[in-house]
């Protein structure tokens, strides 16, 4: 008995990451997002008028804004060509690699924002005067385009700001999103 009892234990030990990433908790726009940004692909990127200003792209695909410090800005890129999440990490890594030879990937997760999963990343590089830069962000792709939505700012800031960054991506919402309830 006691054998079936530990079996039962590690078994369900083991399904559970399983069961966890099945269940991912549903990230929601904060309620300060109150400014909707139009952004290509049918997105709208929800922001806190307090903390981000949206400037213009040169780039018919990117939206852009920056942070009230000036140490951060976020970009969202939008593609209509398909894309794998994990393909848009490795594309993200080798497109970095031009500012590091070896960009440093810190942190990965699948998470849920207002109703669609995605790969959020956090990758180190050091650019040529030394500086160390996080790129912060989600990827979702499938067979109608991808989305890349980062802030990108010192990686001594961001641990400082890392709840706002946070709050900007959240404030994503793509077709297939469901409404943020704030």
């Amino acid at each position: 008995m006691r054998f079936v009892y530990s079996s039962l234990v590690a078994l369900a030990a083991l399904s559970a990451p399983l069961a966890a990433e099945d269940e991912l908790p549903n990230r929601m726009r904060s309620a300060a997002a109150i400014q909707p940004h139009q952004a290509p692909g049918g997105a709208t990127v929800w922001v806190d008028p307090t903390d981000w200003t949206w400037v213009r792209s040169d780039r018919e695909d990117t939206v852009v804004f920056v942070y009230k410090t000036g140490l951060a800005q976020a970009r969202l890129v939008v593609s209509d060509q398909p894309a794998k999440p994990e393909t848009m990490k490795e594309d993200l890594l080798a497109r970095l690699t031009k500012l590091d030879p070896e960009p440093k990937l810190l942190f990965e997760e699948q998470r849920r924002v207002n109703g669609v999963d995605y790969l959020c990343v956090q990758v180190e590089v050091q650019s040529q005067d030394k500086k160390r830069v996080v790129f912060y962000g989600l990827a979702h792709g499938d067979e109608k385009g991808s989305y890349e939505f980062f802030t990108i700012m010192g990686a001594d800031a961001l641990s400082v700001y890392y709840q706002d960054m946070t709050e900007m991506l959240d404030g994503l919402q793509i077709p297939g999103s469901t409404e943020a309830s704030q």
